[in-house]
């Protein structure tokens, strides 16, 4: 019989050992990239800003105007670490909606100057700066979150394209607010002056310093008003609007302009308009003849700019108006209105408007039924009046009067003067013969004329009647009366 060969035992429990060694070994690392991920982990990109917070504070004043108070418009952003080919962009996001806003970085050094958020890289100080300029059309609290985020490679040894090859980056981000206020101006407080924001610029790893952050690229300084002659009434208010070329007036001007008129006594005073985003001079017409106004504008590197507008009174012709006014008559009325704009008459009948024009001659027709009204006559320019309202109480049309009885035809006749009021073809009177020893008066038709040459309305008129007798044998004598055709009598006259 074959002896067996006794079986060796081995040891599960060795081998499982051995193969929880083999998995736990880390794999061999590549030589191409274990330097680079080292470097990568060792590698920190930081990014600074130099305010967490950007404010921009407004008042609304007891009439709802608007006034700027301080606005924080530029925001620096310092970069610091071993790396290079940075990019940036910045994310918005706003609180009230929550409406988020990506912002890529403009050319470096060229800001647009009219975007609500611009992004400038400044490679050469290590800096970003973020602008802001605060849309005040809608005015109301707002808060805006502000993530600048960036991104950029470590620096190595080799090639820059073998470097860009293995595509490794490093990212930094860094966060801050901004945040508009408004207030609300009590009766008796006092508006403080516009701050004008300074923006301090320093490189990133020393402390700022006093060089300014706007550090980059301008255009020609230049000031000039939006009206070169400023023509109103004397005593009137004028406001002007001064614009600029290269500068912000909110953020790069070292103050307000400087003013100076050719007349002393002259008030000019000056102020930030934020609607317009402009700086407005305000003050008053002369009473007579005019003055100029020049004005030296500053920016915060000593360029100055400098411009002037003339302010000029008109002449205001005298209104005159009749000494009395008839209900149901019709009148012609020079405005004697200044040749500026926004010139009016306004004519109201107990607050009724019954004309409004900036014609020369205006028509103004009565209604026959205002007798006892108040008739308010004010002449305007825009919301300034440019006298007191004149106004008098309508009155009802006198009586006709009879004026004169003449001798005529030999004695056989009698020639009567009328006057009557009104107009000349719907008020003419009637004579009435009371008594005596006459014949119905006759009307003649044409001699009808207007009573006073220098009557610009035709308010009066001349009528003639003529008067025969009646009995040859009796003595010539009669009463007679004048009607008009609303009723109204004169007095009797008596012939002889």
């Amino acid at each position: 019989m074959q002896r067996r060969r006794p079986r060796r035992r081995i040891e599960i429990y060795f081998v499982l050992y051995l193969v929880a060694l083999v998995l736990l070994m880390p794999d061999r690392p590549s030589p191409e990239w274990s330097t680079d991920s080292a470097q990568e982990q060792r590698v920190r990109f930081d990014l600074r800003p130099n305010r967490l917070k950007l404010s921009c504070e407004l008042q609304r004043d007891t009439t709802g105007q608007i006034r700027l108070v301080h606005v924080d418009s530029v925001n620096l952003v310092y970069l610091s670490g071993d790396v290079d080919n940075v990019t940036v962009r910045a994310r918005i996001e706003d609180d009230r909606t929550g409406q988020v806003t990506m912002i890529e970085p403009s050319p470096a050094g060229m800001p647009a100057g009219s975007s609500l958020f611009e992004l400038v890289p400044l490679p050469d100080r290590q800096t970003v700066a973020f602008y802001w300029r605060p849309y005040l059309g809608q005015v109301a609290d707002h808060r805006f979150r502000v993530t600048i985020l960036g991104t950029g490679q470590p620096v190595r040894s080799g090639s820059s394209s073998d470097r860009d090859a293995r595509g490794l980056k490093v990212t930094g981000s860094t966060q801050f607010v901004l945040e508009t206020t408004v207030r609300q101006q009590t009766v008796d407080m006092a508006v403080r002056g516009t701050v004008i924001d300074t923006i301090v610029m320093a490189n990133a790893t020393t402390q700022p310093s006093t060089t300014m952050a706007s550090d980059v690229r301008r255009g020609t300084f230049w000031v000039a008003p939006a009206s070169l002659t400023i023509r109103a009434t004397p005593g009137s208010a004028w406001t002007n609007r001064l614009t600029f070329g290269g500068a912000d007036p909110f953020r790069d001007l070292k103050s307000l302009p400087k003013v100076r008129v050719s007349i002393p006594g002259v008030v000019v005073e000056r102020l930030f308009d934020s609607l317009q985003q402009a700086v407005l001079l305000r003050g008053r017409i002369p009473l007579n003849g005019s003055y100029d106004v020049s004005i030296a504008a500053e920016r915060d590197d000593g360029t100055i700019a400098e411009t002037s507008f003339s302010v000029e009174a008109v002449k205001v012709g005298r209104l005159s108006l009749p000494s009395a006014m008839y209900a149901g008559a019709t009148y012609l009325l020079a405005t004697q209105l200044p040749d500026v704009p926004g010139a009016r008459l306004t004519v109201r009948l107990n607050s009724e408007v019954l004309v409004s024009s900036s014609d020369p001659t205006v028509r103004i027709a009565v209604p026959a039924s205002a007798a006892g009204a108040t008739l308010v006559v004010e002449r305007t320019v825009g919301a300034d009046r440019l006298e007191a309202p004149s106004q008098m109480v309508i009155q009802a049309l006198p009586a006709p009067e009879i004026r004169d009885v003449r001798t005529a035809a030999g004695g056989a006749t009698k020639r009567v003067v009328v006057l009557f009021y009104g107009d000349r073809n719907n008020d003419r009177p009637s004579l009435e013969l009371v008594r005596g020893n006459a014949l119905p008066p006759q009307k003649l038709y044409g001699n009808l004329r207007a009573a006073s040459p220098n009557d610009p309305n035709g308010m009066t008129w001349i009528e003639e009647f003529d008067v025969r007798r009646a009995q040859p044998d009796a003595p010539f004598s009669f009463v007679i009366r004048a009607r008009s055709p609303r009723g109204a009598v004169s007095a009797t006259w008596t012939e002889p």
